[in-house]
C-alpha cells in the first residue's frame, strides 16, 4: 500500500491531485491518502480527512511506501520505521503555507539521503512511476552514513550510537524531535549539538 499524507494543518490539494491522477492513470487501487479540508476530494483513491495518532502510526506501518508534504512529523515518522518516502514541500508564494521552511526541510533531508524529493508536481509525477522501486533510507553498517555529514560524533565510534537498530542516526532524530518540539523553523540548525541530542 502506498500511504498519502498531508499532515493535520492544511490541505495540500496539489499534491492530492498528481497523486490521484497517476493512481487514475496506472489503475492503482493500492492508494490511501489522508488529505485534509481539501478542495479537491480524489476520484481514484480512498482517502479521509484526518486521521488519530493510533490510525496514523497503523496506516504508516502497513504501507510499503510514503508520499508526503515536506513536514517534519511525517518525515521523522517514515524514517524511523524504514519506510521509503517521497516528499513534495509546501510552497508559500502559493498559500500552502506560511514560509517556506519546507521547502528547506526537503533539500536538508533529501542531501542526507533519508527522503526522494519532489521539488514541484513535474517531478512528483515522474517519480511516482518508480514508487515500487523507492528504497528507505539505509540502516547503519558500522561505517559513517550519509546521516552523520553534521554530526560532531561521526569521527567517535566509541561514543557514536549509529549501531543501535535504527533506519538514522538517532544523534540526528533525537535533534529533529527537540526542534519539532519547539516548533523551531531554522533547518539550517537541525545541526547537532551534544546538548540538543541528550547526549553529555
Amino acid at each position: 500500500m502506498i500511504f498519502v499524507t498531508v499532515g493535520a494543518q492544511m490541505p495540500f490539494d496539489r499534491l492530492i491531485r498528481v497523486v490521484d491522477e497517476w493512481a487514475g492513470r496506472h489503475q492503482r487501487t493500492d492508494v490511501f491518502a489522508q488529505i485534509g479540508q481539501a478542495q479537491y476530494q480524489p476520484r481514484h483513491i480512498r482517502s479521509c480527512e484526518s486521521m488519530g495518532p493510533d490510525e496514523f502510526h497503523a496506516t504508516l506501518e502497513a504501507a510499503n511506501a510514503v508520499v508526503a508534504h515536506a513536514g517534519m512529523g511525517s518525515i521523522i515518522s517514515a524514517v524511523e520505521r524504514r519506510k521509503p518516502i517521497l516528499v513534495m514541500p509546501r510552497r508559500s508564494d502559493l498559500g500552502e503555507t506560511r514560509n517556506d521552511h519546507q521547502v528547506a526541510t526537503a533539500r536538508q533531508f533529501g542531501a542526507l539521503g533519508l527522503v526522494e524529493v519532489a521539488m514541484d508536481e513535474h517531478e512528483l509525477a515522474a517519480k511516482l512511476e518508480r514508487i515500487d522501486e523507492l528504497q528507505a533510507a539505509p540502516g547503519p553498517d558500522g561505517r559513517a552514513s550519509p546521516h552523520c555529514v553534521m554530526c560532531p560524533f561521526a569521527d567517535k565510534p566509541e561514543r557514536c550510537a549509529q549501531r543501535a537498530v535504527t533506519s538514522a542516526c538517532p544523534h540526528l532524530l533525537s535533534a529533529v524531535h527537540a526542534f519539532l518540539a519547539e516548533e523551531h523553523p531554522a533547518i539550517e540548525q537541525y545541526a547537532i549539538a551534544p546538548a540538543a541530542a541528550g547526549i553529555a
